[in-house]
């Protein structure tokens, strides 16, 4: 059976099988445009310093950019102009510390990632997702997928999870996090009507953020509180493959 698959890490990609949205892995970029929601990504914290020693560390080996020892699980470290982060262990990524949506230096090290299926070649009225996040600086208010190109702030069209500081309007969503993974089911109930009237997408149009999401006209975007009231992580979700 044919299905659409949307994923998203940290700012990068989604991806699947079938006909394949893919949003790149959420990073550090807000969204400016929806005050009540925050996201950011961030350098997760910790209560203890590292115990001090007599000699310095050992340096990388030559050609690599960090050693597998000095990336925390859950976080990351920022190395030159590359964050590399370890979600869970033994799995490693990298990604450019510049924002793909806005040009600007990131130095959070959070990583997300939304991966979608949609079956039937996207006849259904209804698709599945996973959002993964960790090693945010915030904490987590809301989740959702906003209708919007790259490098422009889009008004939410469905929310991914909600919080009792912010909760979803339809009352469908399940509870966030703050690290973690939470899952759900989309349908036109789902989707609500953009709050910037001149984008004109209505509610309960599901057939409309489908189509948004494989046009690369949508994104998910994680918003934590109280630094990044836009949004911690965001990343573009896009068609890669089917």
């Amino acid at each position: 059976m044919p299905f659409d698959d949307f994923q998203m890490p940290r700012q990068q990609v989604i991806r699947g099988a079938g006909l394949v949205l893919a949003a790149g892995a959420l990073a550090g970029c807000g969204d400016d445009s929806e005050p009540p929601a925050a996201t950011s990504e961030a350098p997760a914290t910790t209560s203890e310093a590292p115990a001090a020693t007599s000699e310095p560390p050992a340096a990388a080996p030559d050609g690599a950019i960090a050693k597998t020892s000095d990336v925390p699980v859950g976080s990351g470290v920022i190395v030159d102009d590359i964050v590399v982060t370890q979600p869970a262990a033994g799995d490693f990524k990298g990604f450019s510390s510049s924002c793909t949506h806005k040009g600007c230096a990131v130095s959070t090290v959070a990583n997300g990632d939304f991966r979608a299926i949609i079956q039937d070649g996207g006849a259904a009225d209804h698709f599945h997702y996973t959002l993964t996040y960790s090693g945010l600086q915030g904490t987590v208010s809301q989740g959702h997928i906003h209708f919007g190109q790259l490098s422009v702030n889009g008004s939410i069209i469905i929310w991914l999870c909600q919080t009792s500081t912010n909760p979803d309007p339809t009352g469908l969503s399940p509870q966030c996090p703050q690290e973690g993974t939470v899952s759900g089911r989309i349908t036109a109930a789902n989707v609500i009507a953009a709050g910037t009237a001149s984008q004109q997408f209505n509610a309960n149009d599901f057939a409309a953020a489908v189509a948004a999401m494989r046009a690369g006209a949508a994104y998910a975007n994680v918003h934590t509180l109280p630094l990044s009231p836009g949004g911690e992580i965001r990343g573009q979700i896009r068609v890669i493959g089917k």
